[in-house]
């Protein structure tokens, strides 16, 4: 699939078939592709906490994404991959004080690279940004000023997942050659 395809096919997917696994080997493609991903200053400020279906951790970290009844859909992925953003160093902190943090780009960098390879092997994907952070950092075994950034849920979508068109305002509206 080229690169456009790719695009155009890559969705979020609510809908995964629960008898399907991700092999390890695809799964460390994909966090390798997010490892590659460019980052400020070569900082790379994530560390990235995998748990799959076989993982004593897996339904407590589904869990923390699903208050109020949200992501459903996560208790039947194959994989969710929580990226946790790593603390500035002294000289870090410094700068941030001139500059704006980039973790957060930076991260949605290396989510980026992680869900497109993803799909490029037949993996969907669902970016979650509910996050109920306390019951994540215990489900991780984490401190309290431990920084969530976001969890991708990996799987397969089902047989008759339908892709769905994309709605995006016309470039007209979002380009302007200056």
């Amino acid at each position: 699939m080229d690169f456009e395809q790719l695009i155009i096919h890559r969705q979020s997917t609510r809908s995964y078939d629960n008898k399907r696994s991700i092999s390890r080997e695809d799964l460390d493609r994909i966090l390798q592709a997010g490892a590659l991903s460019p980052s400020a200053r070569n900082r790379q400020p994530w560390k990235f906490y995998v748990a799959d279906k076989c993982s004593d951790k897996f339904m407590q970290v589904v869990s923390a994404c699903q208050s109020g009844g949200a992501n459903a859909c996560l208790s039947d992925c194959s994989a969710v991959v929580v990226v946790v953003k790593q603390e500035l160093s002294v000289v870090d902190r410094m700068a941030e004080m001139l500059a704006d943090d980039f973790r957060p780009y930076d991260i949605g960098l290396a989510i980026a690279h992680m869900v497109l390879q993803a799909k490029s092997i037949g993996i969907d994907s669902l970016i979650v940004g509910w996050i109920n952070v306390v019951k994540m950092r215990k489900a991780l075994n984490l401190g309290k000023k431990a920084e969530i950034g976001l969890v991708v849920a990996l799987g397969y979508a089902p047989a008759d997942y339908q892709l769905r068109d994309k709605n995006r305002r016309p470039l007209d509206q979002t380009v302007e050659y200056i």
